[in-house]
């Protein structure tokens, strides 16, 4: 009988000792996993009568990788690096038999193997990159060692995953066995290539020198593209490495690039977004293990616009049925239309297969009649922003949706306790805010209102997860969480364009900072007149946008708006009748337009927003600084490798946003310019959020 282990399984078939991982849900190498593996590979590097391993795991889930829990900790001994490298040495074959999805050091152990055996459902990842570091475990030097450094370099550069059948006709694997064969054939294999000896399982040692002109054309497109990112060039260095440097060398460089980007502010700040998403949803109020959630199977949505429909896809991807209600029928059917539209893209694009889209339309159905949402288990508006319109339909649906379901608002503004207020059942309404496209955006902001019930909370929160959304909890205020802020900003550049600046000096600083587009891009790309609408809607200062506006200058869709466009182009170009207007509207205010450098402009945009962030916490309509930075990561395109707003005005200095926004509540007398009392309190004490 074999060595018993806390984190391993053994047994011996045939001279052949499986070794299967055993620390479930996801097989981390933690320090007890890795102690006792180097444990049992020397048990049986020791033992005559093994004639080689086969590692697999004892779940249907290989290795989710290394612990990054502990990556700060210091304790890496033995390292996952040092395991590799001594499965790659080993004297006798070692085969990895890959029974579910191997992610980043699950994938480099397999690559350190002699050989690969896959099960149809296996996966191949190294998503580092996604933590703002590089493979650290041979896997930038073993992969394209193997497999084209094109391909290799495109799934590492974006941490994409490759399955079964892929990896086999790449050559990154063997063959694909089912579960309950594959451990026979690993035998097998191992047995085989013991018998011709060692030359057998030997590897390449370089890259194939045919395919660097493929590898340097890919590097010229990753450097152009993905710029910003510190893991860029390093990546590409280190795998470049494996055309001319034996494998030694480039393991040490790797390494050295590893430890490089960890201690780089990338990769903290990628960290910390990694675990904040895992945090959405602890310790939310009243709910606990014993907390029950409503079984939803049916629901309706209220609108088939663009929102309406994109939120109805959601629940069809989900595999739940969903009823679209519209005011006529040319509305219903323009609304199911664009959907499977929007279905036929994807399809063109090969990223939906067309059983998928047959799959998802027969679970949307439309109505005109407002009565058929009586059996829905939830029932969400996503109709326009008119309180009285929306008060009037939750009165409509309190009368005929049964007692429990749910009623839950889309909107982006307005106060949900109100639309409660209408219901005989106000523990049941909350606000689901999607974002736009709701079938593509992940953020949910899920509205917590004033008499919303526990169990309506989980439900709604472990909806999100079915309709694989990212959810994030707000309490009740305009706007909420992530539109509140963006008002912040919103009037600082409006105000910032009076004062001397110009619409592309403040979007190429948006920009630079790292967001896709910049704010009057983005107007012109929603259109002025849409707007226009919501500025009016809410009584908001509708700006310089919304005399644009009004003079016929709708955005991309007509050509002109803050930006003029050519014919059937989406590039912005400047515009002298706007700049001209500008400066006219800064005269009649009597405003001396002055220059501003890209420094002032990023204090005067974004520390409004930080400001506006520290209210939301101390008013607790977030329940963490962590919430609203994830709110602007997967909502509004803040970049993830500055962590957040919260986050990132901690590595700026709460004390320099303090000194700066008083100096700008002091030149212009802006109300919403005053630090409020936990900036000043956390400023004062150079702490973070």
């Amino acid at each position: 009988m074999g060595k018993e282990y806390k984190t391993l399984l053994t047994e011996n078939i045939n001279g052949v000792e499986i070794i299967k991982l055993n620390t479930p849900p996801l097989n981390l190498f933690g320090k007890n996993l890795r102690v006792e593996i180097v444990d049992a590979i020397e048990a049986a590097r020791n033992d005559d009568n093994i004639k080689g391993v086969v590692l697999t795991s004892s779940t249907t889930f290989f290795s989710g990788g290394a612990d990054i829990t502990e990556f700060d900790s210091g304790d890496l001994d033995p390292s996952l690096p040092f395991i590799i490298d001594n499965i790659a040495s080993f004297p006798k074959p070692f085969i990895v038999a890959v029974n579910g999805p191997a992610f980043g050091g699950g994938c480099e152990i397999s690559l350190g193997s002699h050989r690969r055996l896959m099960t149809p459902n296996a996966t191949f990842s190294l998503p580092e990159v996604k933590l703002g570091i590089l493979p650290g475990a041979g896997g930038t030097q073993r992969m394209p060692r193997l497999i084209n450094p094109a391909l290799a370099l495109d799934l590492i550069i974006k941490g994409g995953i490759i399955n079964a059948k892929d990896s086999v006709e790449s050559g990154l694997a063997s063959a694909i066995y089912s579960p309950e064969e594959i451990i026979t054939k690993a035998v097998e294999m191992a047995l085989d290539l013991a018998a011709k000896g060692s030359e057998a399982w030997q590897k390449p040692k370089f890259a194939d020198p045919a395919t660097r002109a493929d590898f340097d054309a890919a590097c010229v497109g990753y450097r152009k593209k993905l710029k910003p990112l510190a893991t860029t060039e390093l990546i590409i260095e280190a795998i470049a490495a494996c055309y001319d440097t034996e494998i030694e060398a480039g393991l040490k460089l790797e390494g050295d690039l590893f430890i490089k980007l960890l201690k780089g502010e990338q990769s903290k700040a990628l960290r910390y977004v990694f675990f904040s998403e895992r945090e959405t949803t602890h310790n939310l109020p009243g709910i606990s293990k014993e907390t029950p959630a409503k079984e939803i199977k049916k629901a309706a949505v209220i609108g088939g616009g663009t929102m309406g429909g994109g939120i109805a896809m959601c629940f069809a991807n989900a595999g739940i049925e969903v009823k679209i209600i519209e005011t006529s029928n040319d509305a219903l059917n323009n609304g199911i239309g664009r959907i499977k539209s929007n279905y036929e893209i994807s399809v063109k694009r090969g990223s939906l297969k067309p059983e998928k889209l047959e799959k998802a339309m027969s679970l949307i159905t439309g109505s005109t009649n407002l009565e058929d949402c009586k059996d829905a288990d939830i029932v969400i508006e996503a109709i326009f922003e008119d309180m009285v319109i929306k008060k009037d339909l939750f009165q409509k649906l309190d009368k005929i949706c049964k007692p429990e379901a749910i009623l839950a608002s889309n909107t982006s503004f307005l106060n949900i306790d109100e639309m409660a207020a209408q219901t005989s059942h106000p523990e049941n309404v909350i606000g689901l805010h999607f974002f736009s496209p709701a079938n593509v955006m992940r953020l949910l902001e899920i509205v917590n209102c004033a008499k919303t019930s526990a169990v309506t909370l989980y439900s709604a929160v472990k909806l999100a997860k079915t309709l694989k959304k990212l959810p994030v909890v707000s309490g009740v205020c305009f706007g909420f969480i992530g539109n509140r802020m963006l008002m912040a900003r919103i009037e600082a550049a409006n105000e910032a364009l009076l004062q001397g600046a110009l619409p592309h000096e403040i979007d190429e600083v948006i920009t630079d900072f790292g967001f896709a587009m910049g704010h009057f891009a983005m107007s012109d790309l929603a259109g002025l007149d849409i707007g226009m609408r919501i500025t009016e809607a809410f009584n908001l200062d509708p700006g310089i946008a919304g005399s644009l506006a009004k003079m016929g200058r709708l955005g991309q869709k007509n050509g002109k708006g803050f930006y003029k466009y050519s014919e059937g182009s989406r590039v912005p170009e400047r515009d002298e009748f706007v700049e001209n207007f500008i400066a006219e509207q800064s005269k009649a205010l009597k405003i001396t337009r002055k220059s501003f450098s890209k420094e002032e402009l990023i204090e005067i945009l974004f520390y409004p927003m930080i400001n506006e962030g520290a209210k939301i916490l101390e008013e607790k309509i977030a329940l963490k600084a962590s919430d609203i930075d994830m709110v602007w990561i997967n909502g509004f395109g803040w970049p993830a490798y500055k962590g957040g707003p919260m986050y990132w005005a901690g590595q700026i200095g709460l004390d320099k946003i303090l000194n700066s926004l008083e100096k700008q509540y002091e030149q212009t007398g802006n109300e919403n310019l005053k630090p409020c009392e936990l900036l000043r309190k956390l400023g004062a004490s150079k702490s973070k959020f």
